[in-house]
């Protein structure tokens, strides 16, 4: 049984929406939860008191995420007749129930589910937003509770989904929900929040001032959080600020799809059979370099040099390449196997990018075919660093150091 003392003060507003009266009746609930989740978790037995307190009738639906395209109708179908859903999960939980609310409307389940080369997809204004959700997650990184972005299997490839009504309608940040959560998983939604922080910063482009400074200071603080063991309170910090970092007032670019990184490793996840983090914990330092060498297209080296102060604090190196590649190994966040980077194809997957993000559509601007074979050929041969070898890299940094300092002078 859970401490309600220890009950997280995000659940107030839930408790608002299961409480609401219909003509007078209670309210139906789908308690559409991960079905890995064990059937005495705290988590579990919070939310299935709230909603008994509610007076709500509540159905629990486990459910195992599979790569299947016709998942999110066949739930579409399963929550239509309920006032409320409350999901427990992580990301691919939360992407598979808004995209089953969405699919509901035969127009919206279209634009989703029809067949088209790009790799992403925007809904109507007007895409439905019934039933209320109350989005509980139980990992950190996506921030899937609090964005208007999701994913979803079409034809084999993810496809990116865009529009405000796929975001939830309430997040609820429980420590008890991410107590189960492995280290591994918890060291990767690290790393996703300060990329997700980093792309539109780093992105050609303008902001607003006050976005930079809220920008910086998130990273700053996730930096510090980093390196702090995962507790309570650290736990519900972190996915505050993963929550934050959707924010469309710290997307505000005016390059538009400037994360193009992104984009890049959702093929490379795509075709590895890896996590979306997986392939950018290793496609990130190579496109860094990039930056700081000057290709503009990909990002602005003075402002990558700028994230790169505020984020992460000393002992880190200065150069944010060698930096990032130290700081993922001390989370312990993995990047690909070599066995699965030697199978990569250049070719075959820089041509699968531009199918899906280019070739007149924006999201790879100016990017080429020969730019994007030159990247995974090098991210096939770039031997992976271990942390056998990480005081050695002290050395090169050393030898590189002198790039800092001779580039645009900014430091």
């Amino acid at each position: 049984m859970f401490d309600a003392a220890e009950e997280s003060a995000s659940w107030t507003h839930a408790r608002a929406i299961l409480g609401v009266r219909v003509g007078g009746s209670p309210r139906k609930v789908a308690l559409v939860r991960d079905a890995g989740l064990a059937e005495d978790a705290k988590i579990l037995s919070r939310a299935r008191a709230i909603v008994a307190e509610s007076g709500g009738t509540c159905v629990e639906m486990p459910v195992v995420p599979t790569s299947d395209a016709g998942q999110p109708t066949a739930l579409a179908a399963r929550i239509a007749t309920f006032d409320v859903v409350v999901a427990i999960g992580g990301g691919a939980i939360l992407d598979l129930v808004v995209i089953a609310r969405a699919c509901q409307d035969a127009r919206t389940r279209r634009t989703i589910m029809s067949p088209q080369r790009a790799g992403l997809v925007a809904l109507p204004m007007d895409a439905p937003v019934r039933p209320q959700i109350i989005a509980v997650p139980t990992t950190i990184g996506t921030g899937a509770e609090s964005s208007t972005v999701a994913t979803c299997i079409v034809e084999g490839s993810r496809r990116l989904v865009l529009g405000r009504s796929l975001c939830p309608d309430v997040a609820v940040f429980d420590a008890d929900a991410t107590a189960g959560m492995p280290r591994d998983v918890y060291s990767s939604g690290l790393v996703e929040i300060m990329l997700r922080l980093a792309g539109p910063y780093i992105a050609q482009g303008t902001s607003p001032a006050y976005s930079a400074r809220v920008t910086l200071g998130l990273a700053s603080a996730l930096g510090e959080l980093a390196q702090q063991p995962p507790s309570r309170s650290v736990r519900e910090e972190v996915a505050r600020i993963g929550a934050l970092s959707h924010s469309p007032h710290l997307a505000y670019s005016t390059q538009a799809f400037g994360t193009r990184g992104w984009y890049v490793a959702n093929e490379l996840a795509t075709t590895a059979s890896v996590s979306k983090m997986t392939a950018l914990i290793d496609v990130t330092p190579l496109i860094w370099e990039r930056i700081l060498d000057g290709d503009e297209r990909w990002g602005e080296r003075h402002r990558l040099l700028e994230f790169w102060r505020h984020a992460v604090s000393a002992p880190a190196p200065d150069d944010p390449v060698l930096g990032f590649r130290d700081w993922t190994l001390g989370l312990g966040a993995a990047g690909l196997p070599d066995v699965v980077r030697e199978r990569i194809d250049p070719v075959a997957l820089a041509d699968r990018c531009l199918r899906r993000w280019g070739y007149g559509l924006p999201m790879l601007g100016a990017l080429r075919r020969d730019d994007l074979v030159s990247l995974f050929a090098e991210l096939r041969n770039f031997a992976a660093p271990r942390a056998s070898v990480a005081p050695n890299l002290a050395a090169v940094r050393r030898a590189l150091g002198e790039r800092l300092t001779t580039k645009g002078g900014e430091e």
